[in-house]
């Protein structure tokens, strides 16, 4: 589903793995530029030097740009800096996407979303005024919500969480990774990569495959 092969870019030397269907996968990184750098690989925003990067089968350096926002569309993407479109309020930034890529309308996922924003830490009382407010108004523990509410409504085969664990207070990491859980059991075969350029970014314990990038640039298993 998600594949490197021999790929060198940036501190990346013939880096190589692959997440097939179902895989749940933590990867520690170098450095923040390396996660940067990652993650414009994994979408086809930077291509490598050498080697291929592979998404659903697909090499994205050969996609046309109808097939590689096909292949976005099913790729589901916690910034580590948000992302968001800073001047569209909360609710507007979560249902961006599921327009664009889905053709969904507001009204008919306002419930799921609330819903899932109630999993996540936000108190019910709180929810208008967070769903109308920008987003760089938000306090960072609520942005890092939304981004995770955001990329999980998208209802993706595959979810990026890059660097989503960083600096969260414990009850708020807590239910994150319940609900990153619940997500991935929801359908069968979908992925799930834990990423991140500092060990406070991923989770641990950790029940699957460790992945991390050694000094030399390439991808190697982690005790």
């Amino acid at each position: 589903m998600i594949a490197w092969r021999s790929v060198t870019a940036g501190g990346f030397r013939d880096a190589t793995f692959t997440l097939e269907p179902g895989a749940v996968c933590r990867l520690l990184l170098v450095s923040a530029a390396d996660l940067e750098l990652f993650l414009r690989l994994l979408t086809g925003a930077a291509r490598p030097a050498e080697g291929e990067v592979l998404l659903f089968g697909t090499d994205l350096a050969q996609a046309g740009e109808e097939e590689l926002l096909a292949l976005l569309a099913r790729t589901g993407i916690v910034w580590p800096g948000g992302g968001f479109v800073s001047n569209l309020k909360t609710w507007e930034n979560i249902m961006l996407p599921l327009w664009y890529h889905q053709g969904a309308h507001p009204e008919t996922r306002e419930d799921e979303v609330i819903g899932l924003l109630e999993r996540l830490g936000v108190l019910p009382d709180r929810i208008p005024a967070f769903l109308a407010s920008l987003p760089g108004r938000l306090p960072p523990r609520e942005q890092r919500i939304l981004g995770v509410a955001r990329a999980m409504m998208q209802n993706a085969d595959a979810m990026i969480y890059a660097g989503v664990l960083d600096g969260l207070d414990p009850p708020t990491r807590a239910l994150v990774l319940e609900e990153a859980a619940r997500h991935r059991a929801r359908r069968a075969g979908r992925v799930a990569l834990f990423v991140a350029a500092g060990a406070q970014g991923l989770p641990e314990p950790f029940d699957g495959a460790s992945l991390r990038q050694d000094l030399e640039g390439g991808i190697v298993p982690w005790d």
